[in-house]
C-alpha cells in the first residue's frame, strides 16, 4: 500500500475533535499526510472562536456522505479524542467534563442518523413492542434517590422500560 497522499486515503474526509494539541493533534495529522481532508475542532474556547456560530459537525455531514460515496472504503470518518474526564470525574474538572462526557453521545446519535434505510427500520422494529415508560416511573425512581439520608450517594441511576435491552 503506498502511503503518499495519493495513497490509501485519498478522498477520504475525517472530523477530529480535540485537534489543538496532543493526541488530537498528532492523530488530525496522520490522515492528512495520506492525502484525506481534515476538518479540526477543539474543545478551547480561544481557538475555537470561529466555530462558536457553526454547528461543525452537521455542517460537515454533506461532505462526509459525499467522501464516503466516492470513497474505495465506502466510509468517511468522525474521529473525537478527548481525555478520560470523559470516563470518569475529578474534583476541579466540572466544566471539562461535561465537554467531553457530552462529545460521544452526539457523535452516536450521528451515527444512528446516517445509517441505511434498512438498518433504520430494523432498528424501529425493535422498540416497536416496548411499553414506554410514563413520567411517574422516572419521578418515582428520582423521588427515592433524591430523599435518602446523607450517608448514601447515588452517582448513577438509569431508569428504563422494562423489555429495553439497551
Amino acid at each position: 500500500m503506498s502511503t503518499s497522499p495519493a495513497g490509501p486515503r485519498e478522498g477520504a474526509v475525517a472530523l477530529v475533535t480535540g485537534a489543538s494539541s496532543g493526541i488530537g493533534a498528532a492523530t488530525a495529522r496522520r490522515p492528512a499526510d495520506k492525502g484525506a481532508a481534515v476538518a479540526l475542532v477543539a474543545g478551547r474556547g480561544d481557538r475555537l472562536h470561529r466555530l462558536a456560530e457553526v454547528h461543525v459537525t452537521h455542517a460537515a455531514v454533506p461532505h462526509l456522505i459525499a467522501a464516503a460515496a466516492t470513497s474505495r472504503r465506502q466510509v468517511s470518518d468522525i474521529v473525537n479524542v478527548s481525555s478520560t474526564a470523559g470516563r470518569g470525574v475529578r474534583a476541579s474538572s466540572s466544566v471539562h467534563n461535561p465537554t467531553t462526557f457530552g462529545l460521544n453521545g452526539p457523535t452516536e446519535a450521528l451515527r444512528q442518523e446516517l445509517l441505511g434505510e434498512a438498518t433504520r427500520d430494523a432498528a424501529l422494529r425493535q422498540i416497536g413492542g416496548i411499553e414506554p415508560l410514563r413520567a411517574e416511573d422516572n419521578a418515582d425512581a428520582i423521588g427515592h434517590v433524591v430523599t435518602r439520608q446523607r450517608r448514601v450517594a447515588v452517582n448513577d441511576m438509569l431508569v428504563r422500560a422494562g423489555d429495553q435491552t439497551w
